[in-house]
């Protein structure tokens, strides 16, 4: 995970801010924010709550914690995740594992050896059965 002052670094060029207008925002000299973002100083208390307070983020992924920048980011991430499939994803996954498990593999194995003509031909009688099954 990235450092705090890599972070701050980060953050800043984000607001596309130079280290001088940083500074002035925060109250300190230039040569100071320089520091925190080489990480050879570190912020009191009260500073790092005005950076986490000014571009939004949490104190956690300020100083490298977490590699959320706030709630809606963990939130997010987290729902994802926990993403199930759609039932409609549910039941291609079923019929391509008995496709597969009633032997048809080979088959559909054999057919990237075919002709583009003889592919062509296989598609269009897959999409005609497709469509005439699809109102079922």
């Amino acid at each position: 995970m990235s450092t705090f002052g890599e972070r701050l670094r980060m953050l800043r060029e984000e607001k596309r801010i130079s280290q001088e207008q940083a500074a002035e925002i925060f109250g300190v000299n230039r040569s100071t924010l320089s520091m925190w973002e080489l990480d050879t100083r570190k912020p009191r208390k009260d500073k790092i709550d005005e950076l986490r307070s000014f571009y939004g983020v949490t104190y956690e992924f300020l100083v490298g914690e977490s590699p959320y920048r706030n709630e809606a980011d963990r939130e997010f991430y987290e729902m994802l995740e926990n993403a199930t499939k759609s039932p409609e994803q549910e039941i291609m996954d079923q019929e391509f594992d008995e496709f597969a498990y009633r032997g048809y593999k080979g088959m559909f194995m054999k057919f990237f050896d075919l002709t583009k003509p003889h592919k062509d031909s296989i598609c269009e009688m897959v999409d005609f059965y497709y469509e005439k099954d699809k109102d079922k």
